[in-house]
């Protein structure tokens, strides 16, 4: 026994410890492969391609750039600073920035469980195609599709005759099956000893990825016409096709499906990263271009009325005529906005930025409208943005909850026309029901957070409950001290009306 264990810990030593016990990535270097991991895969070798493909011509790079820096990029820098702030994974890290967020974390983790369900069996259909690589005459030259729908996967045609899709045969393929089993055994001995390991399994499923690109790169532009190839990608202009729905919500899409974050991986990425050389310009840059989304629709916004908003205009929009669902939308967001200027009360602590601090009114919509995003940035940098780290800058907070997430509402909305077409097919409706449980789990978590506290431990579930006080760092002793005088539990000269800490 000892003999295998020496030879374990020469292939895969123990990864090296943090001072809270958590284990390290071996290297910058392996932790940036395994976060680009995620883009480099089937959502950008295979998928990619084909809506290049579909909507092909020069002005698909401008949905595609847009959501890559409006919705990816700060959206990434959210959940890998507060992954490797807050020391954990999604509910965790929700949990410390609020207790009312534990299901968003929960959801990303929904999504993965999801996502694994479709995703291997496709991997299974790769792999008996790569099993028929190795004759002579490809069995599926020149009858591709059928080959591929009757052989690979073992499709049953449905039933589309009556009111309803009816799917007639079910079956397992005994390839499919072995190889399901195959894939979902190499992931074991991957994630064996922790990141120890995986920080060098890496090098193998990041590198082959690349090197297949490039071979694949320079096969393509070999073949005959490769230029009118190219120029179909690069050299063509179609306006009308920025004016359908179609592109930006292929665009979008692509980039959530080219990157880790939706089923939540750049937390725990981050949580065994160290705080002190974590997010400096080239581990930052790198991760969020290659990953370039996020499936997480909210910042750090814990006002409801912006998010109720954006629901009751597409709610009505859909349901009644376009042009009643905006004004829905946008009053009801007006007269919230509105109501919270005349009601809230602007703290007495200084701290606001000097232009909106010289008026009431704009003081208090600075504290309703910004000052929440600001302030978790703020707290955020005092844990990541050490030495040579970047800091996340002052637009993020409001990019993150003014832009990305109306926009990714939008796009949400604009599947529903698409659903429209296939809502007598079961699949569809078990689909359709799948991706709504996403909503459903955050509004339970927002109303019900104590119920998702079976996925934290004990020791960590009051993580949310740090002392605070108006533009102050959150958990410090001036917080602390603020927050005793606030309930009335210090004596003498303890108040902090006006000893706010500006940040």
């Amino acid at each position: 026994m000892n003999v295998l264990r020496k030879i374990g810990n020469l292939i895969a030593s123990p990864p090296q410890k943090a001072e809270d016990g958590r284990d390290q990535w071996p290297s910058r270097t392996a932790y940036l492969l395994a976060s680009c991991g995620g883009a480099v895969g089937m959502g950008n070798m295979l998928r990619y391609p084909s809506q290049v493909y579909n909507d092909n011509g020069l002005q698909w790079f401008v949905p595609f750039l847009m959501a890559v820096f409006f919705l990816a990029i700060p959206a990434m820098a959210l959940e890998i600073a507060a992954g490797n702030a807050y020391r954990g994974g999604t509910v965790v890290a929700y949990n410390s920035i609020s207790r009312r967020m534990k299901g968003i974390g929960f959801s990303l983790n929904y999504v993965g469980f999801v996502v694994v369900i479709y995703f291997l069996p496709i991997l299974s259909w790769a792999m008996v195609y790569f099993q028929k690589t190795f004759t002579n005459n490809l069995p599926w030259a020149g009858n591709t599709e059928n080959r591929f729908m009757y052989e690979a996967v073992g499709a049953v045609n449905p039933d589309t005759s009556g009111r309803w899709v009816v799917y007639p045969g079910v079956s397992l393929d005994g390839r499919l099956v072995g190889w399901n089993a195959f894939t979902w055994f190499t992931v074991w001995p991957c994630m064996l000893r922790g990141v120890g390991l995986t920080g060098r399994v890496v090098y193998f499923t990041m590198g082959l990825p690349v090197i297949m690109g490039i071979i694949r790169i320079g096969r393509g532009v070999s073949l005959p016409n490769a230029s009118e190839g190219i120029k179909l990608y690069f050299a063509s202009w179609h306006s009308s096709k920025l004016a359908g729905t179609r592109i930006w919500r292929d665009a979008v899409s692509q980039v959530f499906f080219s990157t880790g974050v939706v089923p939540g991986l750049p937390p725990p990425w981050s949580l065994f990263a160290s705080s002190f050389r974590f997010l400096t310009a080239p581990s930052s840059v790198t991760s969020s271009w290659m990953e370039s989304t996020d499936g997480s629709t909210t910042s750090a916004s814990f006002s409801s009325f912006g998010p109720n908003a954006l629901l009751l205009g597409i709610i009505v929009g859909h349901t009644g005529a376009p042009w009643a669902g905006a004004v829905a939308g946008f009053g009801l967001y007006f007269i919230c906005l509105t109501a919270s200027l005349i009601l809230g009360k602007a703290p007495d602590a200084h701290g606001a930025p000097r232009l909106m601090s010289k008026n009431k009114l704009i003081s208090a919509f600075y504290y309703v409208a910004l000052y929440s995003g600001n302030q978790l940035r703020h707290n955020l940098n005092s844990v990541i943005g050490n030495g040579k780290n970047w800091s996340l800058p002052f637009l993020w907070a409001p990019m993150l909850r003014y832009v990305s997430g109306p926009v990714l509402a939008i796009i949400f909305s604009l599947a529903y026309p698409s659903f429209e077409e296939v809502k007598n097919d079961p699949l569809y409706i078990l689909g359709f029901i799948i991706a709504h449980l996403l909503l459903v789990w955050r509004v339970i978590g927002f109303v019900f957070p104590r119920w998702f506290n079976v996925f934290i431990i004990p020791e960590r579930r009051d993580n949310w409950k740090q002392p605070y006080a108006p533009n102050v760092l959150r958990g410090t002793t001036e917080g602390e001290e603020a927050t005793k005088a606030d309930a009335g539990m210090s004596s003498g000269d303890t108040s902090m009306s006006n000893k706010g800490v500006k940040i």
